[in-house]
């Protein structure tokens, strides 16, 4: 996401409240992967502001090889809750100012009519954040307006920070249920041997055997100082997670096309695709499915972090691909992370996002 859209998520944050019952004694949360259960009062379909909500949340996630939305929302009627519907992992309560709206009604219950009464406000304030209402874990949001047309001008206005608001509690949810139990400690010991990094490692990754044996001429031939795959291999997906890094000499090394350039010079040797001679490239082919890099930091560093998809050169294989690049100042170089899927005919989003918090598990 871009700068902005951090900084609003921050916003919505600092405006949160918590719910005063303790998260122990609520029922465990229910629902699928970004999967969000929105309340409306006599509003199911066409109004301003549903129609606006899904544009915002149901965006199509970026570089994947088929469109998959965001996050899908399931839609509810207040009168139509019941203790399952409230058992949501996120939920989201749609209202207007109007006299007697149910859906505003329950929001004064959950987060008091003193909170409730500051929206919409002189500052353009119209949403409340809160936690474990009904269930734990739980993410909680009141949006409110005077009619459904300003409340939809408000939500595309700031529709960066409401998508980061729950793309960042979920993957962080996602992330920490990875690491949740076991861990391949003897693939993340020697990658920090050989490459002076930590990273955590799903239990069900595997080492990949090096088809060098002793690969010190490739990795002076890159001019790159060691490099690891590892791998999942799984029922639907194939996984992959390369790390390797370099010596910084200059800033035009973190310009995109050069970025990209050591990508392909690097996986051509280590990554082999599904026939003799082909090998993992990156698609710079098409225009609208180009390679795209945003400025980040990752664990206290300067990082690039790197979306797009790969295809194969000399092949028919291809999947979107993540990744980061982290400026290693102290020790004069670059430490390049990439994380790519082959999934043929599956959802990848799924995958992606799971690569994607691996990733950032990245400490130099």
């Amino acid at each position: 996401m871009r700068t902005l859209a951090l900084f609003l998520a921050s916003a919505l944050l600092l405006f949160s409240c918590s719910n005063s019952k303790d998260p122990a004694s609520l029922p465990q949360s229910i629902g699928g992967e970004y999967e969000i259960v929105v309340l409306v009062d006599n509003e199911l379909t066409g109004a301003p502001h549903v129609e606006a909500l899904k544009e915002v949340l149901m965006e199509n996630y970026p570089m994947l090889n088929q469109p998959e939305p965001w996050f899908s929302l399931t839609w509810f009627d207040v009168d139509d809750v019941n203790e399952y519907t409230l058992k949501g992992r996120y939920l989201i309560l749609l209202s207007t100012c109007e006299e007697g709206n149910k859906v505003s009604t329950m929001a004064e219950g959950i987060f008091g009519k003193d909170k409730t009464d500051q929206i919409p406000g002189n500052d353009g304030r119209f949403y409340i954040t809160g936690s474990h209402a009904f269930a734990n874990p739980q993410g909680i949001m009141y949006l409110n307006d005077v009619s459904t047309s300003e409340l939809a001008k408000k939500i595309e206005a700031n529709a960066d920070g409401l998508l980061s608001y729950f793309e960042s509690r979920e993957s962080e949810r996602i992330k920490t249920g990875l690491f949740k139990y076991r861990r391949k400690t003897g693939l993340e010991t020697d990658i920090k041997n050989a490459l002076q990094v930590n990273l955590l490692v799903p239990t069900v990754y595997e080492p990949s055997v090096n088809p060098f044996g002793d690969a010190t001429q490739v990795y002076k031939r890159l001019g790159i100082s060691n490099f690891r795959w590892i791998y999942s291999n799984a029922r639907h997906s194939f996984s992959n997670v390369a790390i390797w890094s370099m010596p910084y000499t200059d800033t035009s090394q973190l310009n995109l096309e050069s970025i990209l350039d050591v990508r392909d010079s690097v996986l051509k040797y280590f990554i082999p695709c599904e026939s003799d001679g082909s090998y993992m490239g990156t698609e710079r082919r098409f225009t609208d499915v180009y390679p795209t890099v945003q400025v980040t930091e990752l664990n206290g560093k300067y990082a690039l972090e790197l979306s797009g998809l790969w295809a194969a050169v000399n092949g028919f294989q291809g999947g979107p691909f993540v990744g980061y690049v982290v400026v290693d100042d102290e020790n004069g170089r670059l430490v390049f992370i990439d994380g790519s899927v082959a999934a043929k005919g599956q959802p990848k989003k799924k995958y992606i996002v799971r690569l994607k918090a691996i990733l950032s598990t990245l400490k130099v």
